[in-house]
């Protein structure tokens, strides 16, 4: 079991609640399904196969795609080399998100995953700032996309074909060229297959058992790895995401993109007026909640939500940076009523 609160025991944390006490949590009996719990322990312990209907896939081609991508993308692309890979966001000219991407460098094109919602102003990014530069995106609907995470991700791969020596390339298989793609989308590692007939991906997915959403939704957040349209969205500037996202997104030592002026004040002044956190509580924290805190009474709001087999009730709320402190007390506040939670930060999940 990983370092965390288990939601079958009782433990005691540091901290005082609001009125200087020493905070108990006294989990409630677990609500996690079995499938959940199945699916979730494949992700921990072995591996399991996750659909990716929240993400689209895009192609970009042309000569000039490294180097018109290096002026738009808020991480530093210029290098990346065949087979390497790397995340990055498209921002406004204000440092609000227009989408947050992976990318995989193939040679003869690059390969994106951004998320579905934000596929149409993706390509509009890339269609209205492309004037003379030779690219062209392309939307890779013809390929099936199956991800398949865990430890054991790329042993049970191994078995069926040669893995890529670096983080992407094109491998034979039941006579079809797949892509294969590094990735982490649960906190454990594993791979993204592009796979572009029915026979292929059929053999692939009889080959790995299906990991439920609901387990995909508990393991991606004790990653710490938002979701569009839930942690982030066209309002959320990057720093918000916190301290793990945005170094693996952002560069703050490349030359001039989108939104690079308003991200580069933000980091010269420390701290954004917002962070995502993680949140831990001894019931069920729903999603919507209204977070409060002893010096005001609204500073944030809960995004998503999950019991976690080995940390318990679990959430993740963006808060302002006065009550974004590990070992933090909150209140969370519900129709129903209010009670304690505490902060801490992303991910829950530490390895090592």
């Amino acid at each position: 079991m990983h370092d965390g609160l288990s939601s079958y025991n009782m433990e005691r944390f540091s901290g005082a609640d609001a009125g200087g006490r020493g905070h108990v949590w006294m989990p409630t009996p677990s609500i996690i399904s079995n499938p959940a719990l199945a699916g979730y322990r494949l992700l921990r312990e072995e591996c399991g196969r996750l659909a990716l209907p929240t993400h689209s896939a895009i192609f970009l081609l042309g000569d000039d795609r490294k180097g018109w991508l290096q002026g738009q993308a808020t991480q530093n692309v210029r290098s990346l080399d065949t087979g390497a890979s790397t995340a990055f966001c498209f921002c406004e000219a204000t440092g609000h998100l227009i989408t947050i991407a992976e990318a995989w460098e193939l040679g003869d094109r690059i390969a994106l995953t951004v998320p579905r919602d934000t596929l149409d102003a993706t390509l509009g990014r890339i269609e209205t700032m492309t004037i003379l530069e030779d690219v062209v995106a392309e939307v890779a609907d013809g390929h099936r996309l199956i991800s398949i995470q865990g430890p054991r991700a790329s042993a049970r791969l191994s078995e069926m074909f040669d893995l890529p020596k670096l983080d992407a390339g094109r491998v034979s298989f039941a006579n079809t060229e797949i892509l294969v793609l590094r990735s982490n989308r649960t906190g454990m590692g594993g791979w993204d297959l592009w796979i572009p007939t029915i026979e292929a991906a059929e053999a692939i997915e009889a080959a790995f058992t299906e990991v439920s959403q609901e387990a995909y939704q508990i393991a991606r957040l004790e990653a710490g790895i938002p979701e569009w349209g839930k942690d982030a969205n066209l309002r959320t500037l990057p720093p918000e995401l916190g301290p793990v996202f945005l170094p693996r997104h952002v560069s703050m030592n490349k030359g001039c993109y989108v939104g690079q002026e308003v991200l580069q004040r933000i980091h010269s002044r420390g701290h954004v007026n917002k962070v995502w956190m993680a949140l831990v509580a001894d019931r069920p924290i729903p999603v919507g909640a209204k977070v409060a805190h002893l010096r005001r009474d609204d500073i944030g709001t809960v995004t998503s939500a999950a019991e976690s087999p080995d940390f318990g009730h679990i959430a993740a709320a963006v808060i302002r940076h006065e009550a974004a402190f590990d070992g933090e007390i909150v209140r969370i506040v519900t129709e129903e009523g209010s009670f304690d939670a505490e902060v801490r930060p992303m991910p829950l999940l530490r390895l090592g």
